[in-house]
């Protein structure tokens, strides 16, 4: 399903949508997505049946493309697996969480290094802008110095 350019602000704006149980791909590029649930009109107001919710789509859903959005928040990535608990494919390049990154002691990142942070986030992820996901196990040998035969 193709919903770009539509505005959407918030996953919970596309609740309905989670109603449908063979739902595979879902493009929302080019929207305004910033936050798992729309903040409220007015936080004085009185909750009602009508607040807004986290939705949670079927498995079914393998394929999200959220490209071009307004994405500044790790938050919103970690809650993906929540929301899109199917998910092995994901598009989300040009958000601004990926401009200006550091790392914890104040050095600048790249934007690949924001991608291999949300690849490390998102476990089951297996395609990441168009990318395969492959995971690399490296075994070690420690042998005591003495009787490494390499020295």
């Amino acid at each position: 399903m193709t919903l770009e350019e539509n505005d959407f602000q918030a996953f919970s704006d596309l609740g309905s949508l989670s109603l449908l149980p063979n739902l595979q791909t879902l493009s929302l590029k080019n929207n305004r997505i910033s936050a798992i649930i729309r903040d409220p009109p007015e936080p004085t107001a009185a909750p009602s049946e009508a607040d807004p919710i986290k939705p949670r789509f079927s498995s079914t859903l393998t394929t999200l493309d959220l490209c071009r959005n307004a994405i500044a928040a790790w938050a919103v990535i970690d809650a993906l697996p929540e929301i899109f608990p199917g998910l092995t494919s994901l598009r989300i390049s040009h958000n601004p969480l990926y401009q200006d990154l550091t790392a914890a002691n104040g050095k600048p990142l790249s934007q690949d290094d924001g991608f291999m942070l949300t690849i490390a986030r998102l476990g089951d992820l297996q395609v990441l802008n168009f990318s395969q996901v492959r995971f690399v196990l490296i075994a070690t040998r420690r042998c005591p110095p003495e009787t490494d035969p390499t020295i």
